[in-house]
């Protein structure tokens, strides 16, 4: 099993639309296929936490020993990008 935080979240949440992020997001599966975070985009510092832009991703622990992370960006919007630290748990 593995431990996921992310350290920095900023994908450009383009059109203020966080719950489908159609331009920029990251994704997150497990090696079970089971998804973890489905697109996920918003910023986790620099903007109010009631702004609609806000989004810290969760703190993920897997069931397996494996994850694939996807990372879509369609060159609309210069953000910093994402950052995690990964632990594995015994």
């Amino acid at each position: 099993m593995l431990r996921l935080e992310f350290t920095l979240f900023k994908v450009h949440p383009c059109n203020s639309d966080t719950v489908t992020c159609p331009c920029d997001y990251v994704k997150i599966v497990e090696g079970d296929g089971t998804t973890l975070m489905d697109r996920g985009c918003g910023y986790s510092t620099g903007v109010n936490p009631s702004h609609s832009w806000y989004f810290l991703p969760p703190v993920f622990t897997t069931n397996t020993n494996a994850v694939d992370i996807f990372f879509h960006m369609d060159g609309s919007g210069n953000r910093a990008g994402w950052s995690l630290n990964w632990t594995e748990v015994t």
